[in-house]
């Protein structure tokens, strides 16, 4: 199959995952604090980790993880439990958070790991959503199923990385207007406030 049919093949899973991937939601919120905290540069492992680890997660949804939790409503309730608490707890640590030089700094709004940005994917709400609809109804349509999947995680990679790091330089376009303490707090409240709601909106899901 020549490179024209595979880039058609992955169409509509490309439209979708922009949509999905550039609209707000944990993962957009998180990145747009870490690059407003730590700039853009710092935050590009955050940002590969939720491409990559989103990308196998729908590898492992299209080999049938997904029908696991379809199946289990129980399993749903818990992953979403543990992402709203997470996030609120979030939320709380930023709000309440000091601006640079004010106090001893615990880290928060700063970038997460590779690691912990992938692993995060495995208890964000959207993500779920996402990788459930692109390991099913939008998974490339190729005669050998692996090399389907293939293309899905390639195109996920492909797409989610431009799409999330708009977020993160919009944080990191910030930077300088966060030069006083008060704007500090302003945004970190208001960025704290929205994952709260992220978090509130996840629960009544």
């Amino acid at each position: 199959m020549d490179i024209i049919a595979l880039i058609a093949a992955a169409l509509p899973l490309g439209a979708f995952m922009i949509v999905a991937s550039i609209t707000p939601g944990p993962n957009n919120l998180l990145v747009a604090t870490a690059g407003a905290h730590a700039g853009y540069r710092a935050t590009l492992p955050h940002l590969l980790g939720i491409g990559i680890g989103h990308s196998f997660q729908v590898g492992l949804c299209a080999l049938g993880i997904g029908s696991i939790l379809l199946a289990r409503p129980e399993l749903q309730a818990l992953l979403k439990g543990i992402a709203a608490a997470y996030l609120a707890w979030l939320a709380f640590r930023l709000a309440t958070a000091s601006p640079p030089g004010e106090g001893k700094s615990r880290g928060d709004g700063k970038p997460m790991s590779f690691i912990g940005a992938a692993a995060f994917q495995w208890i964000n709400p959207k993500a779920w959503m996402m990788a459930l609809t692109a390991s099913g109804a939008l998974l490339p349509t190729l005669p050998d199923r692996v090399a389907a999947i293939a293309l899905a995680c390639v195109t996920i990679v492909a797409v989610n990385f431009p799409c999330v790091s708009v977020w993160a330089v919009f944080g990191s376009g910030m930077r300088q207007f966060l030069t006083r303490p008060l704007r500090w707090r302003v945004f970190n409240g208001v960025m704290g406030a929205s994952l709260l709601l992220t978090a509130w909106w996840i629960v009544r899901s």
